[in-house]
C-alpha cells in the first residue's frame, strides 16, 4: 500500500487519480488518511482557480486533468469499501471540493434508517444497494455492515425469490445484532 499512497503525489493525475482508487478498494485507515491529506492539498492548490474547475470549451490541459483527479478523489473517499463516510466528514468533503462537482458530494449525506434492496438476478447472483459500494458477496456485506454507527436502523427491500435469499438475509441479520444495527424487512 506504501507506493500506492506515494502514487497520490504522482505529477501525472491520471496515475495519482488510479492510485486514489485502487486504495478506496482495498485500501485501510492509513489509506484513508492519505487519500484526505490529498484533497486538502489538492483543495488549497486549485482554491484560486476554482472558475478553472467547471468542464468548458477551451479549458486548460492541467484544468481538465484536475477535474478528472478531484473527482476521483472524491469518489475514493465516499465510495470506499474500507471505510464510511461520517455526515461530518461528507460535510467536510463538500468544503474541500471545488467547481460545479460539489454539488454532487450531498448525495453521500445518510440518515437512518438507510434504504436497503437485496436483488437476486436471474443467474442466481445477488446484490445489495444503498449502501456506498454494492456489495455481491457475503464477506463485503458484513464489512460494509460493521462500518456504521451502533443503532442504525436499516429498511430492506427483498427483491426476488426470498427462499433463495434467505442465507444472505441471515447474515444480515446476525451482524446487525452483532454490530447493534437495526434491520426491518419492508413488505
Amino acid at each position: 500500500m506504501g507506493k500506492r499512497i506515494a502514487q497520490l503525489n504522482n505529477p501525472d493525475l491520471n496515475r495519482a487519480r488510479q492510485a486514489a482508487e485502487t486504495l478506496s478498494k482495498y485500501g485501510s485507515a492509513k489509506a484513508e488518511a492519505a487519500i484526505w491529506e490529498r484533497m486538502r492539498r489538492f483543495h488549497r492548490q486549485w482554491a484560486s482557480r476554482e472558475n478553472d474547475l467547471t468542464n468548458r470549451e477551451g479549458l486548460p490541459r492541467d484544468a481538465t486533468e484536475a477535474i478528472g483527479f478531484q473527482y476521483g478523489l472524491v469518489l475514493s473517499l465516499a465510495q470506499a469499501q474500507g471505510w464510511l463516510l461520517s455526515n461530518d466528514e461528507v460535510t467536510e468533503l463538500e468544503s474541500l471540493t471545488l467547481g460545479s462537482q460539489r454539488d454532487n458530494v450531498k448525495q453521500y449525506h445518510w440518515k437512518s434508517p438507510i434504504e436497503l434492496s437485496l436483488i437476486m438476478f436471474p443467474d442466481g447472483q445477488w446484490r445489495v444497494d444503498g449502501f456506498n459500494h454494492s456489495p455481491n458477496d457475503l464477506a463485503s456485506l458484513r464489512a460494509q455492515l460493521r462500518q456504521y454507527p451502533r443503532g442504525t436502523r436499516f429498511r430492506l427491500r427483498i427483491v426476488g425469490q426470498e427462499d433463495a435469499l434467505a442465507p444472505v438475509v441471515n447474515v444480515i441479520n446476525e451482524t446487525a445484532l452483532a454490530a447493534g444495527l437495526t434491520v426491518e424487512v419492508a413488505h
